[in-house]
């Protein structure tokens, strides 16, 4: 269900040395639905990417940190629910060593009544903006 492409990479970074203290995935972590191509398996790309996540960080006592993407959102259209049963927070942030690190959501967002992707709202800006003014390390934003 995965791509061999992702499990290679999984695989890589299991053998770094030294290791990661934590990695970021900047996006499409499942490749959403495609009509016609993988309709009747896209509801499961969401268990498994956690399925492996989930095993990666046992194993590798590594944090793993996932940004939502436009790809996640195209699983049911504009509908967060399974990133959040699966992966974690739309927005979220953390401190290692002396920066911060903080994201938002901008893969989908509802404007006005619509779906858009790639939009950056004030919603996104005042979560950012919050976590900045909470503290005085520099910040690294991903959005």
């Amino acid at each position: 269900m995965m791509s061999p492409v992702f499990l290679d990479i999984l695989d890589e970074l299991k053998n770094l040395s030294p290791k990661p203290k934590y990695i970021v995935n900047l996006g499409d972590a499942v490749l959403g639905r495609i009509v016609g191509r993988n309709e009747d398996t896209y509801q499961q790309q969401y268990p498994a990417y956690h399925y492996y996540i989930s095993e990666f960080m046992s194993s590798t006592q590594i944090p793993f940190f996932t940004i939502p993407g436009n790809h996640e959102f195209w699983v049911e259209w504009g509908n967060p629910s399974l990133f959040l049963q699966y992966i974690g927070n739309l927005y979220d942030y953390f401190d290692y060593g002396n920066t911060r690190f903080i994201w938002s959501n901008n893969g989908m967002n509802n404007y006005n009544g619509t779906w858009k992707n790639y939009l950056f709202t004030s919603d996104d800006l005042d979560f950012v903006n919050e976590k900045l003014s909470e503290s005085n390390r520099p910040p690294v934003v991903f959005t």
